[in-house]
């Protein structure tokens, strides 16, 4: 008896082996085992292949093999060693082991790494790679707040503030996202928070209510759309989230620098939600862009001007000395008024797009029309190498 006792011991060891080894071939064949009654029933939740099962912060593992998490750990590894000549501590080995098993992006690891071997204890920023509990407990939490979170923007959000959205407490962090869903944002549009503007979860309760009501009541003269009295305040929220940490004065000032140009409450409107971009920078460099086209002297009059930023508020973002530049190598073989109907093309790279498809088609004798419908210029690489590089 203690002979077979013995032998069965010994397959049991070699049956767990070989379904950890067989995982990645055998899948869910693998979590079964032999009972002495000839049975089978599922090995015990340890033992089970972690991409069949949630892991205990209740996001699904990757599907991928023992071998390929090694693969990726050995990544970050180098990664670390090459920026620091030293080695992951032990330590924090399990907690990089489960950031890759959930997705995190390797690149995004090793900069986690390294910022905790290296911030100094008087850094305001807090570790996390060395609390396997929290880190674990926080990434379920966001798993249950918003389902379709993966990997990459759990990495995303570690990065860009570990502080708020894995210190702070669940109760203050659930009281935030009811006040931000009491205005009427959808879980989309707060799921954008998190890794684009998460400091508005370290804000004050009463400060993120007023942050929201001054910049409604800012926008309210700017609010068109009668069946819907948030609508522009929703889509900036939807694409720039950070507006909602701007100071509710700068944000006014630049309103009223477009209003004074001589644009409509609706014209406004449909500029900043274009690019909301326009409401993080100061007056002072709003101005400088319509009084730079006013020095051209290449238009008409303010009216061209204003109609040249209405058609593209991106133009907004770049400098007055790329504005310069590109403006000036297209007005050798454009007219203004061709520019000024698709000021887009201010936008592109004038040593990386504009000359290189410009000397293709030179060299090739184009006319003049070639150069004025703009498709030249917007096409995809594939499709201007397709029709001219044949």
């Amino acid at each position: 008896e203690q002979r077979m006792s013995l032998r069965w011991s010994s397959l049991r060891s070699l049956e767990v082996s070989l379904s950890r080894a067989l995982t990645p071939l055998v899948g869910e064949f693998s979590c079964l085992r032999l009972e002495r009654s000839g049975g089978i029933s599922p090995l015990p939740l340890p033992l089970q292949p972690a991409a069949l099962l949630r892991t205990s912060a209740g996001v699904a593992a990757l599907n991928i093999s023992n071998q390929q998490q090694q693969e990726k750990l050995e990544e970050v590894k180098r990664s670390v060693m090459r920026a620091l000549k030293c080695q992951v501590p032990d330590t924090m080995l399990p907690q990089v082991k489960y950031l890759i098993s959930i997705g995190v992006r390797i690149d995004d690891l090793s900069k986690i790494s390294i910022r905790e071997m290296t911030a100094p204890r008087t850094s305001s920023f807090r570790k996390v790679l060395h609390r396997p509990e929290l880190i674990k407990a926080k990434v379920g939490f966001w798993r249950q707040q918003f389902e379709d979170i993966d990997g990459s923007t759990i990495g995303k959000m570690i990065i860009r503030s570990v502080n708020s959205l894995f210190i702070l407490h669940e109760s203050k962090l659930k009281e935030r996202l009811a006040v931000l869903y009491s205005h009427g944002l959808d879980k989309h549009t707060v799921f954008k928070f998190l890794p684009k503007s998460a400091s508005v979860f370290s804000m004050k309760l009463d400060t993120l209510e007023t942050k929201i009501e001054s910049l409604k009541a800012i926008l309210a003269p700017f609010e068109t759309n009668s069946e819907d009295p948030n609508a522009v305040l929703l889509k900036l929220l939807s694409k720039r989230p950070s507006v909602l940490t701007r100071k509710p004065e700068k944000i006014e000032e630049v309103l009223g620098v477009l209003t004074k140009h001589g644009y409509s409450a609706e014209e406004v409107a449909i500029m900043i939600v274009k690019n909301p971009n326009i409401l993080s920078y100061d007056r002072r460099r709003v101005e400088e862009k319509f009084d730079f086209l006013k020095d051209l002297q290449d238009f008409q009059d303010e009216a061209e001007i204003r109609s040249f930023f209405f058609s593209s508020p991106k133009v907004f973002d770049l400098s007055s000395v790329n504005i310069r530049e590109t403006f000036n190598f297209l007005r050798k073989f454009n007219s203004v008024s061709r520019i000024t109907k698709f000021p887009q093309c201010l936008s592109y790279s004038l040593e990386k797009r504009i000359k290189p498809r410009y000397m293709i088609l030179n060299n090739m004798n184009s006319d003049v029309d070639s150069f004025s419908n703009w498709l030249w210029l917007s096409m995809s690489t594939e499709d201007f190498e397709r029709k001219y590089c044949k």
